[in-house]
């Protein structure tokens, strides 16, 4: 939704700013929830051959967006 509101929002507005500063606030706690949180129980719950094999498909998988996101 912050996104939305920033796309139709013109960027030399305090509004923008204000709304890239939510955007912000609102990455930082779900890196922190994933830090903190979610990653903790992955850790506790998968293998690490799991977890390698998790991290490995993931990286494909934003390899493949990327070239998309790029016209590959």
């Amino acid at each position: 939704m912050v996104l939305a509101d920033l796309e139709q929002t013109d960027m030399r507005t305090a509004e923008w700013t204000a709304g890239l500063k939510v955007l912000k606030e609102d990455v930082m706690h779900h890196v922190g929830e994933e830090e903190n949180d979610l990653f903790p129980k992955v850790k506790k719950i998968l293998s690490k051959e799991q977890l390698e094999d998790l991290g490995t498909r993931m990286e494909e998988m934003k390899g493949k967006l990327m070239a998309s996101v790029r016209g590959g």
